[in-house]
């Protein structure tokens, strides 16, 4: 009996290996109290991150053109971010730390807070004494690859750091072709892996050129080409469309392969786009169009139902999130919180809502599901630039969805309340460092 049950396991795949191992892990969780999560979990995870990704524009979100949402030539979508969100849950109010790439994926990797991590711009390094997402899932088994197309490089940021592979560059098709060598690679060797894919703009920079808004078939886009909505709707459409054809030149549109991977999107900032002045872009600004983002998480066999969930949360939260789900322990990382408790239907976790922080230049800001306070942290001069921000201003959002009336005067107990909590979190972020 026991000759053939090791023929048995001599027999068995690597996945399978992998599937049997995670079995005995739920069963010993189970045994000491923990109740293991229905379905059949995920082999691989896949994280794509994009730049200037505004939540507000996304047709998913209740955006009117369809700048999401890519269509196949029957009328049926297709596997872009809308499609992600309808088959998987999206965080409707997700916020980035930053309007800087690298200051919120330093946030998204570490699960830390900017004061806490130092890195508050594109030319921040991120430090070997905070643990990161890859190497987390790197010494749990995973093989880790990271391939991006970013605006500004990131490599020297510290945020390949656990990759055992990592590709950057300018050139799409060199990129793409690497990744594809690798999946192709990790895939042949049946091992778990972590595929990270970044993308920045993939169109002409705004103030380079006027993009054609013709992708986009909706009879809202201004006749006027220079017109910089319409610029920005149809470049953030060329992108998903890039996406698209990124995830299925790497097989992850494949049939056999997607069921077995965990897919997380997230938006790593926004851009203003002339809401407040003349200033268009996002770094250095603490406003909701900079800061508010899509989070995505979608693996049907394990995270049954589409859902749109309103709960407040940060990029902070998805590096524990994702170590949670694949069974791994999300203390070991940073502060954030794992979104499970949210998602979860099958028991109840507690979840700690708290308000969000954001830094950009010498402001904070401060969001509850109310207020948004927007608040200059020390005389530092006029901001560079078209940007205009004050010293204090604070907005309602139910009654001011578009966050343009200051409300500061009429309520100056809100904003004692959360400059007085912006003051603690920096103090306490401090502290950590």
């Amino acid at each position: 009996m026991e000759g053939t049950l090791d023929r048995r396991l001599a027999m068995t795949t690597r996945p399978e290996r992998y599937r049997w191992s995670l079995a005995w892990l739920l069963l010993l969780f189970a045994a000491c109290g923990r109740q293991p999560r229905p379905g059949v979990p995920p082999t691989h995870l896949v994280l794509v991150t994009i730049e200037h990704l505004r939540a507000d524009h996304c047709t998913v979100l209740g955006y009117p053109r369809e700048t999401t949402a890519l269509l196949r030539p029957d009328g049926l979508r297709t596997m872009g971010l809308d499609h992600l969100a309808e088959t998987g849950v999206l965080f409707s109010q997700a916020f980035a730390p930053s309007g800087s790439t690298r200051t919120s994926l330093a946030s998204l990797f570490s699960s830390e807070p900017p004061p806490s991590t130092g890195v508050f711009d594109d030319e921040g390094v991120l430090g070997h004494e905070f643990p990161v997402l890859a190497e987390a899932l790197g010494a749990g088994g995973f093989a880790t690859g990271a391939f991006c197309l970013p605006s500004k490089p990131l490599s020297g940021s510290g945020l390949e750091r656990g990759f055992t592979t990592f590709e950057e560059g300018e050139d799409q098709v060199l990129v793409l072709g690497a990744a594809h060598e690798w999946v192709s690679a990790q895939i042949e060797a049946e091992e778990p892996f972590f595929l990270w894919i970044h993308l920045g703009w993939i169109t002409p920079a705004l103030g380079e050129m006027p993009i054609t808004s013709e992708p986009i078939d909706d009879p809202y886009v201004s006749p006027d080409p220079w017109d910089i909505t319409d610029r920005y709707d149809s470049a953030l459409h060329a992108t998903v469309a890039y996406m698209r054809a990124f995830l299925e030149a790497v097989g992850l549109i494949d049939e056999e392969l997607i069921p077995d991977s965990l897919i997380v999107l997230a938006g790593l900032q926004g851009m203003e786009l002339k809401e407040r002045g003349e200033f268009v872009g996002a770094e250095g600004s603490v406003h909701e169009e900079s800061l508010h983002v899509p989070l995505i998480l979608r693996h049907p066999a394990s995270l049954t139902g589409s859902r749109i969930l309103d709960e407040q949360v940060e990029l902070a939260d998805v590096a524990p999130t994702l170590l949670d789900w694949f069974e791994l322990d999300p203390r070991t990382i940073g502060t954030g919180r794992s979104l499970l408790a949210l998602c979860d239907s099958y028991v109840e976790r507690p979840f700690e809502s708290r308000p969000s922080f954001a830094l950009g230049g010498d402001h904070g800001s401060v969001r509850t599901p109310r207020w948004r306070l927007v608040i200059r942290l020390e005389a530092a001069g006029e901001a560079d630039g078209d940007q205009r921000l004050p010293d204090v201003a604070l907005y309602d959002a139910p009654s001011d969805p578009g966050l343009l009336i200051d409300v500061a005067a009429r309520h100056p107990e809100v904003v004692e309340t959360l400059r007085a909590s912006l003051k603690a979190w920096l103090a306490a972020a401090g502290a950590a460092r």
